[in-house]
């Protein structure tokens, strides 16, 4: 069978990823989530950010 790959929208943990993005995302990846969409960058750059994607593979 076929593994269908899972997104989900930050909006919904956006308490979570103002106070510690890094962590959130990690948790998220836990979860099974393959892709997120974001809901702001929370003061974080395109590089910090890709940064933290690659090295939890989202």
């Amino acid at each position: 069978m076929k593994k269908f790959k899972v997104g989900l929208q930050l909006y919904s943990v956006r308490d979570k990823m103002e106070v510690d993005m890094e962590n959130t995302l990690k948790q998220v990846k836990e979860m099974g989530y393959d892709y997120v969409e974001f809901a702001g960058y929370f003061e974080k750059n395109a590089e910090e950010v890709k940064g933290i994607l690659d090295k939890y593979g989202l």
